[in-house]
């Protein structure tokens, strides 16, 4: 190169040589044209597939094939970069052809350390499929960081003395929005950062990418710790539990929403005396977050209502076991009485409730959850009572096409709203295969379906 970058454009390359070309293309017809591309291979990844052209005819592009695993490929590229900005870019994306263009001039002419943007979800055929918005005033992008990341991962420019003098211990594993998102959290308090209005990144839609893994929900709950923590908050196990129920979104129960609000006071006196965020934008993001969580808890909380468990209590002795797929507050009711096993999908309810509580992760293979875990379970603890009330949207189903699983139990079965129709019939089918009577016992809400083998 006859002169210094002005930008390092960084793209890992993780298996995704479809779209690859897309995104090596997309750079290189910026309307600005003093940069460096930067290309890391994972070792993992098949680096003849991917094809790239390029390389041999642009002298602003840099290929490196990693030595090391994919935990460090990323801060490989560190190494390499000579630009005195860093733009993230991911492989399965598309910059819009002013992006660097725009996203420079403003930080020339701004007090800002980073900038990202607005964007587009697209589908593999490149069409829009909806737009990707994050806050544009600083104040409430700042405030946003106490729950999770306010900026598209792939928009985003930023000084590179700042990025390589900060902790870049979040990278241990390879860089993505959540890791991305623990790393800023970590450094939010000297780091003055904004999203533009303007629509500059295209990310990619992968029908294998459309639930977290365990790995970025662990990240993000690191993050929320990080964010607390620069305001001297050291959470207990406790409200550790509730803050990240909260701010995921998950259903908490009326004492639980009240150690809620008791927690976030905490925050609002802390911030009284250290001035970091506005305390009326921190109060109102606080009251909303608090209204949605009211709304989620009201009336019935826990899927299976009290109606549920009455009848348990009539039916169960005190001890035995039960093997519930689904889990949720109601758990916290039947380790009153019973021992409790869950089956559970969302790595965001693996949380054991008490000493006695056994919780199996298994995701969703094949439409139902992973049969050598449900097998797992049926096999150590031979339950004597089984609740069918998950998976949630649709899958349900799947447990017709497991019967092999229960086919020499005769333990009962509960099925939970066999008022609707589709659960109705799973449960009937269900019990026709596997030779059951059941009866249906209706609710004050809904209805249920108790399910006894046929001697």
């Amino acid at each position: 190169m006859n002169k210094r970058a002005k930008i390092s454009v960084i793209l890992l390359n993780l298996g995704c040589a479809e779209q690859i070309n897309k995104a090596i293309e997309s750079v290189l017809c910026q309307s600005f044209v003093d940069f460096e591309l930067i290309i890391i291979h994972d070792l993992a990844v098949d680096y003849d597939a991917c094809k790239i052209s390029h390389s041999q005819i642009d002298r602003r592009i840099k290929t490196i094939k990693s030595r090391e695993s994919s935990d460090n490929s990323w801060k490989i590229g560190l190494n390499y970069i000579e630009g005195d900005f860093i733009a993230i870019m991911d492989a399965k994306s598309i910059m819009h052809v002013d992006r660097l263009r725009i996203q420079y001039d403003f930080l020339k002419k701004n007090p800002f350390i980073c900038v990202g943007s607005q964007g587009w979800l697209i589908d593999n055929d490149d069409n829009l499929v909806r737009p990707l918005d994050r806050p544009t005033d600083p104040e409430l992008l700042k405030i946003s960081l106490l729950k999770e990341d306010a900026m598209l991962h792939s928009s985003i420019l930023i000084s590179k003395s700042f990025f390589l003098n900060s902790d870049l211990s979040a990278f241990d594993k390879c860089s993505s929005p959540y890791t991305f998102y623990e790393w800023m959290a970590g450094v939010s308090s000297n780091l003055r950062f904004i999203n533009l209005p303007d629509r500059l990144i295209y990310n990619r839609l992968h029908e294998n990418e459309k639930s977290s893994t365990i790995e970025d929900i662990e990240a993000i709950r690191r993050g929320r710790l990080k964010v607390l923590k620069g305001l001297g908050i050291v959470p207990n196990k406790r409200d550790t539990y509730i803050y990240n129920h909260l701010m995921d979104a998950i259903s908490l129960t009326t004492q639980e929403i009240q150690l809620a609000i008791s927690f976030l006071n905490k925050i609002l006196r802390r911030n009284l005396h250290l001035k970091i965020y506005s305390e009326e934008r921190l109060f109102n993001f606080f009251q909303s977050t608090l209204n949605d969580a009211y709304q989620r808890s009201k009336g019935n909380f826990w899927s299976l209502d009290n109606d549920v468990y009455r009848f348990l209590e009539l039916t169960l002795s005190t001890g035995k076991i039960v093997l519930e797929f689904g889990s949720g507050n109601g758990t916290d009711q039947l380790l009153k009485r019973f021992r409790v096993i869950s089956i559970e999908h969302d790595f965001r309810f693996i949380l054991k409730r008490a000493r006695q509580h056994k919780i199996y992760y298994a995701p969703i293979a094949n439409g139902w959850y992973e049969p050598s875990k449900v097998t797992l379970a049926i096999r150590r603890y031979k339950p004597d009572f089984i609740i069918v009330d998950g998976p949630p949207q649709g899958l349900r189903k799947g447990i017709l096409s497991n019967l092999n699983l229960f086919s020499e139990m005769s333990c009962p079965f509960l099925f939970d709203d066999v008022n609707r129709s589709d659960d109705f019939s799973i449960m009937k089918m269900f019990c026709e295969q596997l030779k059951y009577n059941y009866r249906i016992i209706k609710g004050r809400n809904k209805s249920f379906a108790y399910c006894e083998k046929i001697i």
